[in-house]
Order: C-alpha cells, then structure tokens, then sequence
C-alpha cells in the first residue's frame, strides 16, 4: 500500500483539507488560481525536507495560528505483512530496524510460527509544522522513521513547464529510488577482480590487471593532493549497477537524440517512459512510490495527450494482470479535456476526480466520475469531460437554444452568459450522469426544457394532458432543499416537502384536463383534477388557471435546478411584446437581402429578348385585389394600395420568369450582364413589388387578428408551437382554429419569407436577436448621451438594456437571471 490521505492546514491557500482515500488515478482539476499548483507545492516541501532541502519555507495561510502544517497518513499493511514474515525477517538487515520503528513490542510465540504483534499498527501519520519564523518541526524526533518513509514510499514531481526536455537524468533518479537492491553484500574488491578478469580476456597480451592498477593509480593521485571521494549512496550504487547492465544511459527517440526532436515529442516521450519504468519497476516491490504530475497536456496536440493516458493504461493493466502487489499513485493536476476523458473511460473504479474550488480558500471536493451504464462510457466524449472545468453550465435540448446563448451580441447587455457552458441535448439518461449533482461538483447548473416535455401526452381533442414521471425522477430530499428548509427534512418524522407531494399526486394521476380561452384553441385557459383536493391543509380548487398551474410547475421544478418556458424557445422570442420588432426586422431583413437574380444564362437571355413582354405583365399583375382594399375602409389603407387597383396579382407566373435571391443561402456572383436603364428599373420594380406586397400582408393580419394570437402566426412561421401546442405540421389536421384559417391564407407570405424557416433556425434566432439588441443598445446610449461622467453614463445604459431587453423578452429575460444566480 502506498499514501493513504494527505491533509494541509493553514498554509498558502488551504485553510484545512484533506484527500482521503486515494485511487490509483487521481485527477486534479479546476479553475486558474484555485490551489492546484499549491498542493503540488505543500507535497513538494514535504518531501524536499525529509531528503534535508533548503527551501524557502511556505507561507502560511491565516496569522491566526503560528504554524501550519502537513500531514501524510501512510498505509503500512503491505511492508507489515513482509515484516512480519520470519523468512523476511531473518533475511534482510533492512526489516529488523523497520520492526523495531514501526511495529514495536513484538512477541513471539514460539521460534515456528508468525510474530504476533502487540502494537497492531496499520497506519503511520507523519507530519510537517511551518512556521511564521521559517522554522520546521517533524511530528517525530526520530531521523531514522523519516529516513524510511522517504525510503519506503519516495514521491516524484513532474512539472511539465520545467522539465529539462533534453536530459532525461531524473529518469534514472527515480528508478535508482524504487529498486531494492542489497548492494551492501557486493564488495568492492570482488567488482575490481571481475573486471580484471574479463579485461584481461580482452588484452591477452597485457599481464598485469588492468582494471585494478587504474583504481590504485585514481586512489594514489586523490591523495596526494589531499583530496578524497565520497562514498556511494544506496541509490548510486544500485544506478551504477543496473547501467553496467545497459547499452548506454542517454535515451533516444527513434534512434535519433532528444536535441533533434520537438518539444512536444520529448515532453510527451518523457512522461510515457517516466510512467512506464515507474510502474513495471515497482510492482515487485516493497516500495510504493507516489507521482504527481502537474499539467502534462501542456504543448501536447489533443490526440498525443489521449496517448500518454492510453498507453499509461495498457502497461497499467498489463501488470495488474502480472502481479497482485498494489500499483503507484499517480497524481494529474489538468486543464485538458481530453485528458480527464481519457481517464475517466479507461479506469473506471480506479480513479477519482479531485475538484478544487477557492472562496477565500482552497476547497476540495470529490467528484462521481465513475458510470454503470457501459453505452454511457461509449459516448462519453471530450464535450461531456469539459463539464468538469466548467464554471456554470445551461443544458438546452434544441438549436435553436444553442444558438440563442451562444449569441455575442446577447453576452454585450448579459456578460455573464460567456462564463455559462451550454451543452446541448434531449438524453435524459446524459443529463443524468453528466449533470453537476450526479458527479456532485460545486458547479451551478440549471437545465432547460420546453414545457411540452414535461407533458408525456397532450390530446387536444380529448384536452387531456398527462405529466411525465421521468421528468419529476429526482431524489425527496434534494441537497438545496435541504439548505433552504433544513427543519422540514427530518427522515425521522417522515415528512415530505409539500412541493414533492403535489408532484407525486399529479404524476399519480392519469390525466390533467385543460380548458381553452375560446374554443379556437388558441390558449389554454385552466388545468386541474377531477376532483377538488387537500394537501398539507391546503385546499386546491379542481380548475386553477393555466398560468397559476405553469407558476407552480416551475416553481417546483425550479427547486430541482430545472427551468421551463410556456411552450417553446421560440415563444420568448416571438410574443406579444416583442411582435412589432419582429416585423420590423422582417422589413429589414427583406429589403437589405432581395435582389432579382437569374438562375441561368438561357433565362437572362429570354428576359432581355423579352423585357418589354415581362414589363406588361407584371403591370397588369402588381398590387392586390381591388376589394381587398373596399374591405378595409381605412383612409390609410385606400393610400397604400391606390396605385395597384389593376388586376389580381399573377405571381405565380412573375415567378416562373424572374427568380428571387434566397436570404442566408450561398450563391455564386450574378452573371454578368449589360442592363439597359430601363431593364434595370422594371427589375427594382420587382423587388419594389415584393415589398409592398409583404408590408399589404403583414397588414391584413394586424387588422384582423387580435394581438394576443399575431405572435403565434409567426411563431408557427418560425417553427415554434401554440399554447395549445399546435405545430406547422399538425396545421392540416385541424379546421376550426383561427390560427389554422389565417396561416392558409398566407401562401404568398410564405413563399417571401420561406427561405427565414427552411430549416429549425436558418439563422433567424442570431439575425432577429442581433437587430433587437442592438436597437435596444443605440436606443440606451443616446438616452444618456448627455451625461459627462463615462462610467457613470456605462453603468446608466447598461441598466437601461436590462430593462428594455426584460419588456420586450420577459421570458428570456427570466431564464438569463435565473442562470445568472
């Protein structure tokens, strides 16, 4: 066994951790400036003075004590069972003082059977006071215990911004350390008669020894000029030993020296080969070293930072399936995604997360990174690994969502939204297992659904709805429940949060009824039971109102980190307060991108040939039907259209001869061509036409559609749902809703706009939340133009946005600020 847990108290940035229960595999990871170089550091100095370093002593972290200290716990089963061996223990001089440190008071039964120990230790604590005046204090006075904890379990340090990357040499240091060698019974002479022996094979024709008569010569000139050699260590001599055994101690890549290659291939090479000496050396024996390697993705492509953990793991399991005898600890302080991917789907039980966070100090807290679910591990990829470095992360289930927060020009009035990691999926098994409260990471999330997934089943024939139960899977006693109402939580009592009952009580139930604002279904109006009923001696009536009903869904959902909106994403964009900017971006957007094109050499051919023929019919086509404007009877009306009282409009057939650009489509340059004026005016005549025609639709709806159902022609446009959850595709299925009856007599609308809903999004999410923002950013700064103080008139306009953006997009407002807590 190795290194069991390691505590530091009131030193650099730590006022009291402590990591207990070490893996194999032990993943550091964080935000900059948390504490991760820190305890990387503490380990350091630990180890630097039990070899007897000079080192600047650590600050310390608070003055409100005078020291601070580390504290390793070391697990001694493993060198207790070797000791306690009688074979071992006659055998070896080292057991014999690691008994009588370590294990004291040992009888003996009798000289035939195993010693049986008094003092039954299994654990040895070994701590470091720090000082304010610098000064250093070991928990024992015992050199001789300090002498074989470095010896028993040696710690390695790799810093990856300070390797030397063209000598090697703390290779061999560490391998001179991990290797038990008893090199006190190989006595000098014997080496110096073994190589005169084999020297003097080679130089037959010499008769004197060699090898032996250099040593004397070596040893005769050191004295006489008074100088001497330093004995040995243990570790030399065991280096020296190996490397006899060797072709050499300089390490090459590829047959070709470390100066040659690149920085990334010896950084890499370094740590793989450090890795795999470490673990294939120590297995066999009684020392358990320890590894903390800081950062080693550092100048590293992704996919070779993949391999230094890949090939880590196939020597790893390699000699798992050799020996029994416990593997080293190995410490990555990382930033790369790839890395912590990599480790969390190879060694499964055999790792653990080590997430650091810092208020005003460092905190450490162990992440759940292990999965059951085999088809997880599959798909967990390098997005799902980066949700451990994240600061806050939205789930959203669509695009439209992902585009929605991804919006530069939204982060300009909400900063906070670039610290938010949006991670886009419907899985509810993904979110499950990544979601920050499986792993239990100190990471604020919220996730966000629209409300008709919360609704396993809508029948709007039948008005029914039923509740899905996998959306309301989640634990009665939730952490924050706990923090906010800990008198209500008492297991002992049995009481269960009223929230959680009325869910259990409207899952439980088959069916929810709903009732509609008019029976154009174009809002529901209540929802509730069959029957009136008591919860906690609260009364509920049978029917609440709809939005008393989305209020409490979302109240109790929110209590389990989950937001909803009223029906869909596309909704908080397209409503009743934001409608007249949608359609004032639609203009824009129509007379910024209309240009008359031809698909073709053979049709600008016929037009030109045939401009005068095209003129005529498109002046006997322009403008609407003359009774469309008699229906009116507005003054403002008869002006708009009074000079297009001709015929019905042919657009059928303009369109068939002159082709309009698609808005957001990539097309090549126009063909070239030689226009003459009057060419070239009949063709801004077209696209005149088509904007007027689109402003004559817009408003047909206006005056005939009351302001509460226009956003929903275009949201259903837009490829959003009603509050009855009515989607475009479903329009031809229904005939008594008035929404139904409008959008059929939109076809010319739709053909103009088609290109802005041809796919989920076409972009129109960025372009329309792009346009509103910054109308609402100039409309902010000329209001406090005026003002001469310029932090004062930022921070007067930032105020100003906020609360533009919340009137015109309550919804989306909402979600923004409830992420931003």
């Amino acid at each position: 066994m190795s290194i069991s847990s390691i505590k530091i108290e009131n030193l650099l940035s730590f006022h009291s951790i402590e990591i207990k229960e070490l893996k194999d595999i032990n993943c550091v990871v964080g935000k900059n400036n948390v504490g991760k170089s820190n305890l990387l550091k503490t380990i350091q100095y630990f180890y630097d003075k039990l070899d007897n370093k000079r080192r600047l002593a650590l600050a310390l972290h608070s003055n409100y004590s005078h020291y601070g200290k580390i504290s390793i716990t070391y697990d001694m089963r493993r060198i207790k069972s070797i000791v306690k061996s009688r074979t071992n223990f006659d055998k070896s001089p080292l057991f014999r003082p690691i008994y009588k440190k370590f294990f004291k008071n040992i009888a003996f039964l009798d000289s035939d059977v195993e010693p049986f120990f008094v003092n039954d230790r299994e654990f040895y604590t070994l701590s470091l006071k720090v000082y304010s005046d610098e000064s250093t204090e070991w928990s024992t006075k015992d050199k001789e215990i300090l002498k074989f904890i470095r010896y028993l379990y040696p710690f390695f340090f790799i810093d990856t911004r300070h390797i030397d990357l063209y000598d090697w040499s703390y290779l061999w240091n560490m391998v001179g350390s991990i290797k038990s060698v008893k090199a006190s019974s190989v006595k000098e002479k014997n080496i110096i008669d073994f190589f005169d022996n084999e020297i003097s094979e080679t130089y037959a024709s010499s008769k004197s020894n060699f090898f032996s008569d250099n040593i004397e010569k070596i040893n005769d000139v050191t004295s006489h000029y008074n100088l001497g050699l330093s004995k040995y260590s243990y570790k030399q001599k065991v280096l020296n030993y190996l490397k006899s055994g060797l072709a050499g101690d300089i390490f090459l890549i590829d047959g070709n020296e470390l100066g040659l290659q690149s920085d990334g291939t010896n950084s890499s090479g370094f740590i793989q080969i450090f890795l795999a000496l470490l673990i294939v050396l120590s297995r066999r024996e009684y020392i358990t070293p320890s590894v903390y390697i800081d950062e080693p993705e550092i100048g590293l492509h992704p996919k070779k930072a993949e391999e230094i953990i890949s090939r880590l793991y196939k020597i790893y399991e390699t000699e798992n399936k050799k020996y029994k005898t416990p593997s080293p600890k190995i410490f990555f302080s990382t930033h790369s995604s790839n890395v912590l991917k990599m480790i969390i789907k190879l060694f499964g039980k055999e790792q653990q997360i080590l997430h650091l966070s810092k208020d005003k100090n460092t905190k450490i807290s162990k992440l759940k990174s292990t999965y059951k679910d085999p088809s997880f591990l599959h798909r967990f990829t390098d997005n799902e690994a980066r949700l451990f470095f994240s600061e806050s992360i939205l789930f959203v289930e669509g695009e439209t969502e992902l585009e929605l927060f991804g919006n530069r020009a939204l982060a300009h009035i909400f900063p906070h939204i670039d610290n938010i990691d949006v991670y886009q999926t419907a899985d509810l098994k993904k979110i499950k297992h990544i979601n920050p409260s499986y792993s239990k990471a100190d990471i604020p999330y919220y996730i966000l659904y629209d409300i008709d997934k919360i609704f396993k089943n809508i029948d709007i024939s039948k008005k029914h709805i039923t509740l899905d139960k996998t959306y309301f899977d989640f634990p009665f006693y939730s952490t924050k429940y706990k923090k906010r109402f800990p008198e209500k939580t008492n297991l002992s009592t049995n009481k269960i949060p009223i929230h959680k009952e009325l869910i259990t009580l409207l899952t439980n139930r088959n069916t929810l009824k709903f009732k509609f604002t008019t029976p154009n279904q174009v809002i529901i109006n209540s929802i509730g039971l069959d029957t009136n009923f008591n919860i906690a001696n609260l009364r509920f009536k049978k029917y609440i109102p709809y939005e008393y009903f989305f209020v409490f869904l979302s109240d109790i959902l929110k209590e389990e980190n989950i937001l909803i909106t009223t029906t869909t994403i596309e909704n908080s964009l397209i409503n009743e307060q934001s409608i007249n900017t949608f359609i004032s971006w639609l203009f824009y957007e129509l007379e910024k991108n209309t240009h008359v094109y031809f698909k073709n050499i053979s049709d600008l051919q016929q037009f030109q040939e045939n401009w005068n023929i095209h003129k005529t019919v498109f002046k006997n086509s322009i403008g609407l039907k003359y009774k469309l404007a008699k229906k009116r009877k507005t003054k403002e009306t008869y002006q708009r259209i009074k000079h297009y009282k001709t015929r019905p409009v042919n657009y059928n057939r303009i369109q068939k001869e002159i082709h309009f650009k698609n808005f957001y489509q990539y097309l090549p340059e126009n063909i070239e061509h030689n226009f003459s004026t009057q060419q070239q005016n009949y063709l801004n005549e077209i696209k005149e036409y088509k904007l007027k025609m689109f402003n004559l639709l817009v408003k047909d709806l206006q005056d005939n559609i009351d302001d509460e159902t226009l956003p929903y022609i275009f949201v259903l446009l837009f490829n959003g749902k009603t509050p009855t959850f009515l989607k475009k595709s479903k329009i031809n299925t229904i005939s008594d809703n008035i929404i139904v009856s409008k959008y059929h007599k939109t076809d010319q609308f739709l053909s103009i706009l088609k290109p802005l809903f041809a796919g989920k999004t076409s972009n129109w999410v960025s372009l329309f939340l792009n346009y509103s923002v910054h109308m609402i950013i100039n409309e902010c700064e000329n209001e406090h133009i005026a003002m001469k103080d310029k932090l004062e008139r930022i921070k007067k306009s930032q105020q100003c946005m906020r609360k533009k953006f919340g009137l015109i997009f309550q919804e989306l407002y909402n979600i923004i600020e409830a992420v931003k807590t």
